[in-house]
């Protein structure tokens, strides 16, 4: 499609989609988008909030458009916040969850937005303007991690999918994915407990693709003080890989933590306990719930 097509949709008929025209129309065939990626464009939500959304993103952006995004998970999130809540969305990408959280919470609420992709946290804050919801919003540039410093992170730029972006810490993974035309950006890196400072959080959602146990382990000191519940992606391949940790040991330090886990249902509720030797490994990941158990 030429430049000058796409310049003409964002600027004429892409400010807001109208949710009912998205479903009934073919924005991807076989997997793949119809737009290139970086075709950002404001696309408006049942109810009126408005995201700023890339055409050339199936595996979020898209499945957002169509009603489809990761639908338990956000019962989950929008059935368990409160008014004048705190939520940190670690691993934000382009809002859908920060969004939706700042809504629910109001003005008395509070959404701090950790999103390492320069371009993603743009269009993130961006969402978060356009809802007039920077008053109590903030957006961190960074990757979450055990201890400041610097990340490359990388993501592969044809796929159409830039949740998929990992943190490489080890630099022969780096070199492989470099090889392989992959794309990279280095990033700073900052601890939870520096973003978060004193103030209390009631609910984390954080999906870092297998960095999760070097986030949270910078997130002592907002763990043991806040015990906020807490909705993981579990990755079970790179989590070992990223984190130095398998699923099993995943659950095992949360539990050294105080906190349990749980599945997560279909309708987004609190399902049964996952012991840390009876995961379903099979699966690539799953998302679960972290509840705090009494200190």
């Amino acid at each position: 499609m030429s430049n000058s097509v796409v310049a003409m949709l964002n600027n004429h008929l892409l400010k807001y989609f109208d949710a009912r025209l998205v479903r009934r129309s073919r924005l991807y065939a076989n997997g793949a988008a119809l737009f290139p990626p970086g075709t950002w464009v404001m696309f408006e939500l049942p109810g009126g909030l408005k995201l700023w959304i890339d055409l050339g993103d199936v595996g979020v952006s898209l499945e957002c458009m169509a009603g489809r995004y990761e639908i338990a998970e956000t019962r989950f999130i929008l059935d368990n916040l409160k008014e004048g809540d705190t939520f940190l969305d670690i691993g934000a990408n382009i809002g859908w969850f920060a969004v939706q959280a700042a809504a629910k919470t109001g003005a008395k609420g509070r959404i701090i937005a950790i999103e390492p992709r320069t371009q993603t946290g743009a269009y993130l804050a961006r969402s978060l303007q356009a809802n007039g919801f920077m008053d109590r919003s903030e957006v961190h540039h960074c990757a979450a991690g055990a201890q400041a410093g610097r990340v490359s992170i990388v993501w592969n730029g044809e796929a159409g999918n830039p949740g998929g972006t990992w943190s490489l810490p080890d630099k022969q993974m780096l070199q492989e994915f470099r090889e392989d035309c992959f794309r990279t950006e280095e990033v700073p890196v900052q601890t939870v407990d520096a973003v978060v400072g004193d103030r209390r959080v009631d609910m984390i959602k954080i999906d870092i693709e297998g960095a999760e146990g070097l986030a949270l382990r910078g997130a002592m000191k907002t763990l043991s003080q806040s015990r906020p519940v807490i909705l993981s992606e579990m990755n079970f391949p790179l989590l070992p890989k990223i984190s130095g940790l398998t699923a099993g040991d995943y659950v095992r330090w949360m539990a050294q933590q105080r906190y349990q886990c749980h599945s997560l249902t279909a309708e987004g509720g609190t399902g049964p306990v996952l012991a840390a030797g009876n995961l379903p490994g099979h699966m690539t990941f799953i998302n679960v719930i972290f509840k705090p158990m009494a200190v």
